[in-house]
């Protein structure tokens, strides 16, 4: 059976061949991850012997996706296939014991499956002229399909073109499909090169170096023309667009990238664009005193759990890692699972006052059992004496209003209300026993979790949905 790929599906396949070809001439050359793969037939009729390259740590993970629905996580699988053509992927991920992508990798190959070999070539070659760039594209079978795009807007489906453009710096492709007559896709490829009109070379350096320093790691990028564009991630899930910028790491190892963009201000073409990667360490220099620490509780909702910051008091900052790819830099977060399973879940606490950072992890089982609700009670946590104290949140659902019900507190209570995300959306301080309105209507629908605490410490938590 011969199988079919639509045209959202070349539009894909496409896209992820200009990233390749991008990222597989800066970033991905720097990282950790080797994605890369070779295949040669295999003993069966029709299957396809896969060979992933090495790589160094045991932690790596690799998804394999054929072209035809198949997929797999064996480094070197064996795959059988339909006669046909199919673009195969593989993704290596590498993470760290305590659940940090270290690194991430994409490689793409197309592959035939059959008698007949079809190949597509989309490398071209371009000469400047007077009146612009005469584009010229390798030889392919009868019949293909060349779709260029010039960097500036433009676009052609001759097989070489010439294109008219204005001074600065491009970044030309050109996609070459050949479809049977039966509609399916016998190859498709992409290639994409600078082009360079004018007299003046812009270029981009995208560079860098760091140090510690009290306040976390400070990168410095190397000098760029005016107006360039910076665009940091710190492997850690934190960016930012500062030329010059300092984050602040728990212990470990990350990959950290720059990308650097100059585009014009008047007609908005990209100049040039390069990215830099780097590898880097940050050592847990934990000195006495220096600990992490925490719990948590199961809310009144499927798979939502409650976290309690119990690291050493002299902490200037956190990072929470959940085990689901998500991170939150609050204190005590919130935080909702999206499906049952075992997560490992680390708190990293930082005291830039002594220099010191030391992180720990703990296993959570989300399940999507509820605590009980208790009438509309909240959940006490037991870190002082709550015995008889009661908060009640009612109505709950609420619409516009709700009430805080209060009895038997033996201070004043801080009310706090939070997000689905950990924002904090309302806080009433010095509240005493009694009836306290709350006013929803500026928030969406939606779950909102809150905290209520006495100068005790103690601590209820509890949720609160809102409809509209």
């Amino acid at each position: 059976m011969q199988t079919q790929i639509t045209s959202s599906l070349i539009k894909k396949f496409t896209a992820l061949a200009f990233f390749c070809f991008i990222m597989g001439n800066t970033a991905m050359s720097q990282q950790l991850c080797n994605a890369h793969f070779t295949h040669q037939p295999s003993g069966s009729v029709n299957g396809v012997h896969f060979i992933s390259s090495p790589n160094a740590s045991a932690l790596t993970t690799y998804a394999w996706s054929f072209g035809d629905g198949g997929t797999s996580t064996d480094p070197n699988p064996v795959h059988t296939y339909s006669p046909g053509n199919y673009l195969a992927c593989l993704v290596v991920t590498v993470p760290s014991s305590n659940g940090i992508i270290l690194c991430t990798a994409t490689f793409c190959d197309s592959i035939h499956v059959g008698p007949t070999t079809v190949n597509c070539n989309a490398h071209f070659t371009h000469i400047n002229s007077i009146n612009g760039v005469q584009f010229t594209n390798a030889v392919n079978p009868a019949g293909t399909t060349y779709s260029w795009t010039f960097g500036d807007g433009g676009s052609s489906i001759n097989p070489n073109p010439h294109h008219l453009y204005a001074p600065g710096n491009y970044l030309a492709c050109l996609s070459v499909t050949l479809v049977s007559l039966n509609g399916a896709v016998l190859c498709t490829s992409t290639f994409c090169d600078s082009v360079h009109v004018g007299p003046v070379a812009v270029n981009c350096n995208a560079h860098f170096t760091h140090q510690s320093t009290s306040a976390g790691e400070h990168f410095t990028s190397t000098t760029n023309p005016a107006g360039t564009i910076y665009a940091w991630t710190f492997g850690d899930g934190g960016t930012s667009t500062n030329p010059n910028p300092t984050h602040l790491y728990a212990p470990g190892h990350y990959q950290v990238c720059l990308t650097v963009t100059v585009m014009s201000s008047t007609t908005g073409n990209v100049f040039c664009t390069t990215t830099h990667c780097d590898s880097i360490h940050i050592a847990n220099n934990n000195p006495p005193g220096c600990n992490a620490n925490f719990s948590y509780h199961h809310l009144s909702s499927p798979f939502t759990y409650g976290f309690t910051n119990l690291s050493s008091p002299n902490a200037t900052g956190y990072m929470w890692h959940f085990g689901d790819a998500t991170t939150s830099y609050l204190t005590n977060p919130f935080h909702h699972y999206m499906a049952a399973g075992t997560y490992q879940v680390c708190v990293t606490m930082f005291d830039t006052i002594h220099h010191c950072s030391n992180t720990i992890c703990k296993t959570l089982n989300a399940s999507f059992a509820m605590a009980p609700l208790q009438s509309l009670n909240a959940e006490k946590l037991a870190e002082g004496n709550t015995d008889n104290l009661s908060v009640t949140v009612y109505p709950n659902p609420a619409a516009d209003k709700a009430t805080i019900h209060i009895e038997n507190a033996t201070s004043a209570m801080n009310f706090k209300l939070y997000d689905n995300t950990g924002k904090l959306v309302i806080e009433k301080n010095r509240l005493t026993n009694g009836d306290f309105e709350l006013n929803n209507t500026e928030y969406a629908p939606g779950i909102y979790f809150y905290r209520i605490t006495d100068e005790n410490n103690s601590l209820v938590s509890g949720k609160l949905m809102i409809v509209k």
